[in-house]
């Protein structure tokens, strides 16, 4: 990517990669660049939301205080029991922060 495509999408307000964009988007944005990285290879999808996933464990352990595997069982636990509702959780971290839950 050329200096001028990258600051171009840093500075449109609408492009993911934007400061504009929600911290959603631009893990979204960052998740296809890494399905990007790995080309036609295999499972290309999974390794990159691994890496992802590998980054935030990290993070959690880090910051989350003394039950930081609480928090993460409780993310699990909600994505397995009620998959609807991660998908608002989701979609409200998309849009305006006074917009609805978020997380």
């Amino acid at each position: 990517m050329k200096f001028s495509d990258l600051t171009s999408r840093l500075t449109d307000p609408t492009s993911p990669a934007s400061p504009a964009a929600s911290p959603i988007e631009r893990v979204e944005t960052l998740y296809r660049e890494l399905v990007e990285h790995y080309g036609d290879g295999d499972q290309r999808e999974l390794r990159a939301a691994a890496k992802l996933l590998l980054v935030a464990l990290a993070q959690f352990r880090v910051h989350g205080g003394p039950d930081w595997m609480h928090l993460l069982d409780d993310y699990v636990a909600l994505i397995k029991t009620d998959p609807a509702h991660f998908e608002r959780l989701l979609q409200s971290n998309r849009s305006d922060p006074h917009d609805g839950i978020l997380a």
